[in-house]
């Protein structure tokens, strides 16, 4: 077992240490091609300024594509004050976004009209924050958010998140979708409130967390 927990702590500091290699790669080798880039925005946050330090900018062919995700509050953790700007100075592509989660067989990419539109085969809720009793499915709502996904067949497709979101449920949204759509001022209850019990998968300490549950089913 403990060395198993090493090997997963050197892929960990070996990811810290072949940042230079990353970016030598990403912000030299391709300069001037077409480059399609996700990541998380607090990844790509954290990119952004080693490139900053290194006085490096992309300069990705024009029909680049990068796909960002999880805004400022809505895993749990804040961003720095100007972390937009600091990610357009380095990459000054267009942007577009989703919202999803693992937990989930689909996701939202941000329309032009500004808003998420969950896949059909993705029932929406909101529950009450403080009851947990269901929301009336109407107007503009605010609440937590709660999903039954119709197309898992080995798990159970409904569960609770710990997102506060918006939702407008009569529809009409200008990029001319049908059927409800989220609003993208999405944050977490558990920043809002202390005491929310709640947490998403990707807080700071699920990786130990995970590596615990891995190393107990092996060993």
């Amino acid at each position: 077992m403990d060395r198993r927990r090493g090997e997963l702590a050197r892929q960990q500091a070996d990811a810290a240490a072949n940042t230079d290699a990353f970016l030598e790669e990403l912000m030299v080798r391709r300069r001037g091609q077409r480059v399609y880039l996700f990541a998380p925005f607090g990844q790509m946050i954290a990119l952004a300024q080693e490139c900053q330090k290194r006085g490096l900018r992309a300069e990705f062919a024009k029909d680049s594509y990068i796909l960002g995700g999880g805004r400022s509050g809505s895993k749990g953790g804040v961003f720095p004050d100007g972390w937009l700007q600091l990610c357009k100075s380095v990459f000054p592509q267009p942007y577009n976004e989703i919202f999803g989660m693992t937990e989930s067989t689909g996701v939202a990419r941000r329309c032009p009209g500004g808003h998420f539109h969950l896949p059909p085969w993705i029932v929406l809720f909101l529950l009450d924050p403080e009851t947990s009793q269901p929301i009336a499915r109407s107007g503009t709502q605010t609440g937590r958010l709660a999903l039954f996904d119709l197309l898992p067949t080995t798990f159970w497709g409904g569960f609770i998140t710990g997102d506060r979101i918006t939702i407008n449920w009569d529809g009409g949204c200008s990029c001319g979708r049908t059927g409800p759509y989220i609003h993208p001022d999405i944050e977490r209850y558990g920043s809002l409130q202390d005491d929310d019990k709640i947490t998403c998968a990707k807080s700071p300490d699920a990786y130990e967390r995970a590596v615990d549950v891995a190393l107990g089913s092996i060993g």
